[in-house]
């Protein structure tokens, strides 16, 4: 997996789709983890803050970080690139979007298990991260996909999923700790640009 999940992001977002923000209203605990993503034996890995302040998620080494910021205080989104120290605006994906899931859609961080899905199974419990979970399936009866929800009672948020065709992100090591505000705000000396230019 070359391709890191900043470009997909963008390319989501010059196809229309926005990105989806942090989960609206969160009120779960603060805290850190990295974000594991798996496509057939390749892993990406990202860190990923979140509470009531917003969501920010970094990746790549520092000093070359590409980051998304999202801030429910300003409602914005932003993705900026430390080493050009620039950074651009993103569309937030609507509600109604949201309620349109596919098995093939990012459910992790999601603030109920299945939401927007129109099949659900729950199946237990399970250990995921040291944390016990709700496990779920959640299927589309239009496509007729299902994917594998991890959900987490104490966070209130989805931190496993597993689709039909192998692909499964997961929250690792996470730590209880409320992430520092200005995490989540547009740091000074950020030029507004384009973000993912090769």
């Amino acid at each position: 997996m070359k391709r890191t999940w900043i470009w997909a992001v963008l390319m989501g977002v010059a196809a229309g789709a926005g990105v989806q923000a942090e989960p609206e209203g969160y009120q779960g605990p603060g805290f850190s983890a990295t974000r594991v993503e798996t496509v057939g034996g390749d892993s990406e890995t990202s860190t990923i803050y979140l509470s009531r302040h917003g969501m920010r998620e970094e990746s790549g080494p520092a000093g070359h970080r590409l980051v998304i910021i999202s801030n429910p205080d300003s409602g914005k989104t932003w993705v900026m690139d430390e080493k050009h120290r620039v950074y651009q605006s993103l569309a937030q994906a609507t509600a109604a979007a949201r309620d349109r899931r596919d098995a093939e859609a990012d459910t992790l961080l999601d603030p109920r298990p299945c939401m927007g899905f129109d099949l659900t199974r729950r199946l237990g419990q399970e250990k995921v991260a040291g944390r016990m979970t709700q496990k779920w399936v959640c299927g589309n009866s239009r496509t007729r996909r299902e994917v594998m929800q991890w959900f987490d009672p104490g966070l209130k948020l989805v931190i496993r999923e597993r689709t039909p065709h192998g692909r499964q992100v997961e929250l690792r090591d996470i730590r209880l700790a409320d992430p520092e505000a200005e995490l989540f705000r547009l740091p000074a000396g950020y030029r507004e640009g384009k973000v993912g230019g090769r």
